[in-house]
């Protein structure tokens, strides 16, 4: 697979259902860890969409805490999005946080199967690891989540880094 499109950005896009908690702290978390490498790096552009949303949407008053008051983003400018077929086309990985999301996904867009994972199956080649949605259950079951993904993420970035300098993966499991 390509890597990068003409522009040498690489596109990573976090998929969930409503756009309005975990991709939304997917997005956020990924774009600080990424920005964090210090190494030469390409141009990365991440974005978040929902399977099943309405466009407009701010992202949940939990998710927004949590991202605030543990690390620092600030994304009350977020506004949800359906998912579009040139948001699909654009991105070099598509992240999912549950294996019913990848499959949902895939059924609309079939074409881009070698580009979508379940985020754990991505981090840790278990399509089983999924991210359960904290949607109305408490900020503390948002922190969990977001330190949830937030793991996943670090193994996320390094792959994504690795795949982009050519170099092996050190896989220790």
């Amino acid at each position: 697979m390509q890597m990068e499109n003409n522009s040498g950005e690489v596109y990573v896009l976090f998929v969930c259902t409503g756009n309005t908690c975990r991709s939304v702290i997917a997005q956020g978390l990924f774009t600080k860890m990424w920005s964090a490498i210090r190494e030469q790096k390409p141009n990365i552009r991440t974005c978040s969409a929902g399977l099943n949303t309405v466009g407009g949407l701010k992202a949940s008053r939990e998710a927004l805490e949590v991202l605030q008051q543990d690390e620092g983003l600030d994304l009350r400018e977020h506004r949800s999005r359906k998912i579009t077929a040139d948001m699909v086309n654009k991105a070099h990985y598509i992240l999912t946080m549950t294996g019913a999301q990848k499959e949902q996904l895939l059924s609309q867009f079939p074409g881009a199967a070698e580009k979508v994972w379940v985020m754990g199956e991505f981090a840790y080649g278990d399509s089983a690891r999924e991210v359960a949605d904290p949607f109305g259950s408490g900020v503390s079951n948002y922190r969990l989540t977001a330190a949830e993904i937030k793991a996943a993420l670090e193994r996320v970035v390094e792959r994504i880094f690795l795949r982009w300098a050519g170099k092996k993966e050190n896989r220790t499991e």
